[in-house]
């Protein structure tokens, strides 16, 4: 059967492959344009002499629906003609009047229309070694990379009398440029024989300069010509984005599709490295930086630059990837058996790229999915993805389509996936693998401790619900008062952690017989890498212990259970019915090194991970996560894992690369989120990774703290209103947030002052961007109350000529009105929850693009962080007074309905419906409030669905609990009788069933 359905999915595949060779052809034609001109062929525009950029404008205007397509064909022409070199003077006319620093033309489009252009020098990767690993490795990795001369459109004007203000813009954009601090020095290395003249085709008249970066004036020749680079600015804090005028991009404008399509932006050097990567020898990729460096943008264009190649490689002839044995545990080896002997003889064996990406955030994985698809929906060679896009996600991985790859899952997703994908799975299926309900809607539990009971002839009754799994809520509130006999005093989310990350969530536990370390194994764990409970871990242990016999007693499960479980079942494959090529790692510092081991295992080839991550916004409770420790689970995999059928084992990642540069905030606020990624590193030098310090691409405003505790003052500090009693909403702008400590907080009745702007906890605005951030009530609402007083213990280390200049104007009399705060000495095993603490203030302070203004009502919890912040030049004081002054700007920036509606839209892709309704509702846009309101009210009937039914199974349980009682007291009464075996039987099934595992 599956060798018939594989033989017929190859016939379509052939079918599909003639059909679209058919279309190709066709596509290759020179298209007739509308005007009857000279047609477009729109594959001739990947090797023309000149390279083409445009700015985010053009590209916008020429997918506008409005704009007529011979406009649109016109402009490309044009573009094409300049971009082989004919710059003959009816083409381009230089502008008069432009600064001379900028070699700014424009381009007749129609009588009134003007192309504007500029001759400038950017990165250039078709001239760029592909020596990567030497560009990311060698301190002279600058002599590799290569800059030329291209063709800048910035923009398409119709209208005569808008060219001088879009040259003015322009301008604008190019001198804020020149404030950026990645400014480099380039020095020419073709001589000068590629200037304006004529060239050996006479269609040719001009070609581009090249450059490399040089590495000193002094040292370079005379004969060399410098030039200075820097990116053009979107605004005084951004740098500008731009795409490459590709035949992929001309194809999209010529097809005219209504669907929305993307382009990856042009990226830096550096970027570029990564994304085209091929280590040597082959290992994965593991890629650190902090929040906005851009490790996303790497792991999904990396991840895009395969899946174009491959199916490119595929529209050209038969391109398919020899499915591979997998890799299998030593430990496990002498136990693999041939069971499944049919399985694999109906293997097929060919597949096509199989990629997934997986991430622990729904919100993130939503919107890196839909940026891919929308480069899918561009591409010419992924007709048959395309045509897969809108196909409903099978429940098992052998039951998905070949071109339905690539994959986006969150960690949940996938190892609900892999459960169904193998044979005896945790919770029981249906035919298709779709989860099976039972009696109350509960699920069976396939588990070891089932299959001893059975072994015994014990009848198993015992379900499961993926509601009774224990997250971390729920180990809070109903499980550690109970389990916390001795009181410990520390946070049930450190206790948690040991727990979930290294006593359940290490490699070593998961390849234990249990799928837990023993008391033995957990004390020998490195204090580096669990250094939370270095001296009292047997006590964690004994908590461990009561936590366990817990969820066996109530029939519940965590996420380390699910995770071992259809680990072991993987290995016990050499085969399988399913492959996976490549795994795309985002935000790996949110997973276990249990949850990693399992990635490793499942790929067909282990060393084709790209795996990124920012240790300093592990925010994610019960995730201890190092990247050094990542390195170590590769060593780990290679010394435990052997290859069935291959020649190559499991490589250790040479290095962990680096992302610096800061795209989303600038200096001002980047120097005070350094300042607390310090404090963690002096107080927790091993919950995380250490990295220089990412940098701002520009200086900007100080994050502002308001100097007082009265929250009536807060809507004239905010708005600029003299009138300190003013108590009415506040108009805050599409662009702007409130984040709050926790969900309980957004419930307060006097954060109504907020109901005109966006109240987020700091989870919820994780993955997030905006302008302005205004930190309410961080330390009033944090868990570490007065632990905050050992921050007086601290000591920077020197501070930057821009804290020092704004140190001298600080004013620091408010503080000292405040009584000091009483200095604590630091116990690390008393004050471990700062450690999480600061990682989400970190995360909290890096959400912002431009402003960041906190405000506290407690005066002494935070005053210890106040009091660092001020001394050091790092944040700037605003005190109600101040509202009277001429240069006070307030922080409130309201928006239009228009605005606030393209805000809603930026929430509703991020998966934000509650900020979304509130968007359209500030944009007074009914019907896309109603919309949003009706996903969100579907999404709410289902959550309270599943609490009922969680309910109903609670209430079946406890029925059930009390027949075990009533049994067990029948049991006494047999023995007491004599009826031994009967009693015996009725005792050991009462006992199994009230087991879980």
């Amino acid at each position: 059967m599956e060798r018939r359905k594989c033989q017929k999915q190859q016939g379509e595949a052939v079918e599909r492959k003639k059909s679209q060779k058919s279309r190709q052809e066709e596509r290759r034609r020179p298209q007739q344009s509308e005007d009857g001109k000279t047609a477009i062929d729109p594959n001739a525009f990947d090797h023309l002499i000149w390279e083409v950029e445009l700015a985010q404008k053009v590209w916008e205007f020429l997918r506008d629906k409005k704009n007529p397509r011979y406009i649109k064909e016109t402009a490309i022409r044009k573009i094409q003609t300049l971009a082989t070199g004919d710059w003959h003077r009816g083409l381009s006319k230089r502008f008069v009047g432009s600064p001379c620093d900028i070699k700014l033309y424009e381009t007749n489009l129609t009588k009134a229309g003007r192309i504007l252009w500029e001759r400038t020098v950017v990165f250039s990767p078709r001239l760029t070694s592909t020596e990567y690993e030497k560009m990311l490795e060698s301190d002279d990795s600058t002599q590799i990379a290569r800059y030329s001369e291209v063709i800048r459109v910035w923009d398409i004007v119709l209208d005569h009398s808008k060219v001088p203000h879009a040259i003015e813009v322009i301008t604008q954009a190019v001198k804020g440029g020149q404030k950026c601090k990645i400014r480099k020095s380039l020095e020419r290395i073709d001589k000068g024989k590629a200037s304006r003249g004529t060239n050996e085709s006479k269609n040719l008249s001009c070609c581009p300069a090249v450059f490399r970066v040089a590495q000193s004036a002094q040292h370079a020749s005379n004969d060399m010509m410098l030039r200075q680079w820097c990116p053009p600015a979107v605004d005084e804090y951004r740098i500008m984005k731009m795409y490459s005028f590709t035949s992929m991009l001309v194809n999209a404008v010529l097809k005219d599709s209504q669907l929305e399509v993307e382009f990856p932006f042009r990226v830096t050097e550096l970027e570029h490295a990564i994304i085209n990567l091929q280590p040597e020898p082959p290992s994965s990729i593991l890629l650190l930086g902090r929040s906005g460096t851009g490790k996303t943008t790497c792991c999904l264009y990396r991840m895009w630059t395969r899946f174009v190649r491959y199916w490119q490689n595929t529209s050209e002839g038969p391109c398919w990837i020899p499915r591979d044995s997998l890799f299998t545990h030593l430990e496990m080896a002498e136990e693999v058996t041939e069971t499944h002997a049919s399985i694999k003889k109906a293997l097929p064996n060919m597949d096509h790229l199989h990629q997934i990406f997986v991430t622990r955030s729904p919100k993130l994985c939503a919107e890196v999915q839909r940026s891919f698809c929308n480069m899918v929906r561009g591409c010419q060679f992924a007709e048959e993805p395309l045509s897969q896009l809108d196909r409903p996600m099978p429940h098992r991985l052998q039951d998905v389509h070949q071109a339905q790859f690539p994959l986006f899952l969150t960690s949940r997703q996938l190892l609900l996936l892999l459960d169904a994908s193998l044979p005896n799975p945790f919770f029981p299926r249906e035919a298709d693998g779709s989860l099976e309900l039972n009696q109350g809607n509960k699920f069976s539990c396939n588990h070891p401790h089932r299959k001893k009971a059975n072994r015994r002839g014990l009848v198993e009754k015992t379900k499961f619900d993926l509601r009774s799994e224990v997250t971390y809520e729920v180990f809070a509130k109903e499980l550690w008062p109970c389990i916390n006999k001795k009181k410990l005093k520390c946070h049930p989310s450190l206790v948690w952690t040991e727990i979930t990350s290294f006593i359940k969530g290490s490699f070593e536990a998961l390849h234990s017989e249990t799928g837990f370390l023993s008391l033995e194994e957990y004390l020998d764990i490195g204090k580096k890498m669990a250094p939370n409970f270095s001296t009292d871990r047997e006590e964690i242990y004994n908590i461990f212990k009561m936590y366990k016999h817990g969820n066996q007693q109530k029939n519940l499960f965590d996420e380390g259970d699910l995770v071992f479980h259809v680990y072991r079942r993987l290995c016990e494959f050499r085969r399988l019915e399913w492959a996976i090529h490549e795994f795309y790692v985002d935000e790996t510092q949110d997973f276990t090194q249990a949850e990693l081991s399992l990635l490793i295992q499942c790929a067909q080839d282990p060393n084709s991970l790209f795996l990124t991550g920012d240790t300093a916004q592990s925010i994610m409770r019960g995730v201890a996560f190092r990247f050094k420790d990542l390195k170590s689970l590769f060593y780990y995999a290679n010394q435990s894992v052997k290859v069935q059928g291959k020649s190559s084992a499991v490589s250790v990642p040479k290095n962990v690369y680096h992302l610096t540069y800061n795209y989303r905030s600038h200096s001002g606020i980047l120097n005070l989120a350094a300042t607390v990624v310090d404090i963690l590193g002096h107080f927790f030098p091993l919950s995380f990774d250490r990295l220089l310090p990412d940098q701002g691409l520009f200086d900007g405003p100080l994050p502002v703290i308001l100097a007082t505790s009265n929250v009536n003052n807060l809507p004239s500090l905010l708005q600029k209103s003299k009138n300190h009693e003013e108590t009415s909403g506040i108009d805050f702008g599409a662009d702007q947030v409130i984040l709050v400590a926790s969900a309980s907080v957004k419930q307060q009745e006097k954060l109504a002052m907020f109901d005109k702007g966006i109240v987020m906890t700091i989870e919820e605005a994780k993955g997030l961007e905006f302008n302005d951030v205004l930190l309410y009530n961080f330390f009033k609402d944090s868990g570490a109350g007065n632990m905050w007083r050992v921050i007086t213990g601290y000591k920077p280390g020197t501070i930057g000529d821009q804290q020092r200049e704004h140190l001298e104007k600080t004013d620091l009399q408010w503080l000292c009105s405040t009584n000091p705060s009483r200095p604590l000495d630091f116990n690390p095993d008393e004050h471990k929850v700062l450690n999480s603490e600061l990682k989400r203030l970190y995360t909290a302070i890096t959400r912002a693009r431009n402003n960041v203004w906190i405000f506290d009502e407690d005066e002494k919890t935070p005053l210890p962080m106040f009091e660092l912040f001020c001394s050091n030049g790092l944040v700037e004081v605003a005190k109600p007074e101040d509202v009277k002054s001429e240069s006070y700007t307030g922080f409130v920036k309201p928006s239009s309905p228009s605005e606030w509606k393209e805000r809603a839209k930026y929430y509703t892709e991020k998966d934000s419906l509650e900020a979304a309704e509130k968007c359209a509702k500030l944009a007074a846009d009914q019907e896309e409030k109603e919309r949003i309101r009706a996903e969100k009210a579907a999404a709410e009937k289902r959550q309270q669905e599943e609490e009922q039914r969680a309910e109903k199974a609670a209430a079946v349980e406890k029925k059930e609990q009390a027949r075990r009682e009533e049994e067990a007291e029948s049991a006494v009464f047999d023995l007491a009788s004599s009826n031994v075996d009967t009693a015996l039987e009725t005792v050991a099934e009462g006992a199994w069933c009230g087991r879980s595992f």
